[in-house]
């Protein structure tokens, strides 16, 4: 019997301190998430073609079975993160 092993790679991100943003202010909060989303997000995991993204209320999950993509898209937003982009 032949077995065939996949290795897949999951990347999972969350928006810091969502809660008390939302709290401070919801609108602008959501405003600027889908801003992000749509400026950074989702071009990002377009252009690595990284499969099966996923978006929740407040960040998201991006797999695949290409781990060099799925971390290439967690280095961009790490930069992005840092100001580094």
């Amino acid at each position: 019997m032949i077995v065939t092993r996949r290795l897949a790679a999951i990347l999972a991100a969350a928006v810091t301190a969502h809660s008390r943003l939302i709290g401070a202010d919801e609108g602008g909060t959501l405003q600027a998430l889908k801003a992000i989303t749509a400026e950074v997000i989702d071009p990002t995991i377009a252009a690595l073609k990284v499969g099966w993204p996923m978006t929740t209320g407040n960040g998201f999950l991006v797999g695949g079975r290409a781990l060099p993509r799925t971390h290439a898209v967690r280095v961009r937003f790490a930069r992005l993160e840092s100001g580094r982009f």
